[in-house]
């Protein structure tokens, strides 16, 4: 039978342990974040949604499927998130392995969500946008909204 010192020595290397794996010469941000732009394929990656640039946030979508496909597009997590559960909705596979037009048809089911996903937020942007425009017009002298008819 263990004793209760045995369990505070087993936290206690686990401990050490990972602050010397956390410690390792040279593994230093700036490397971290250059392993991430490889996983990205990306020098600038960010969010295709929202934006997001932070490379410790972002992850590589595969659009129709890892099953179907290897095109990627690169998401925050939270987006990435969504459009993956998205994705466990649409048909199980048919054929193994899926032929070309199962391929095809996945592709084009994950495609058109992404474009439902950035749809939503350039109506979003655009209704903002029109709020602003708005707003400038009513506050600046001599840009009063012309009446109808004149």
């Amino acid at each position: 039978m263990r004793k209760p010192t045995d369990f505070v020595k087993d936290v206690t290397t686990t401990a050490t342990f990972r602050q010397a794996r956390t410690r390792k010469p040279g593994f230093d941000a700036e490397r971290r974040n250059q392993q991430r732009f490889q996983r990205l394929n990306q020098d600038n990656p960010c969010c295709l949604n929202c934006g997001e640039s932070n490379p410790c946030c972002l992850q590589a979508h595969h659009i129709a499927g890892k099953t179907y496909d290897d095109t990627l597009a690169e998401l925050c997590a939270n987006c990435h998130a969504k459009l993956s559960d998205t994705q466990r909705d649409h048909p199980a596979q048919i054929t193994d392995p899926p032929n070309v037009i199962e391929r095809a048809a996945h592709f084009l089911l994950g495609l058109g969500d992404l474009l439902l996903m950035l749809g939503a937020k350039c109506r979003d942007f655009g209704l903002a946008l029109l709020e602003w425009a708005q707003g400038q017009l009513q506050g600046a002298p001599g840009n009063a909204v012309p009446a109808e008819g004149t």
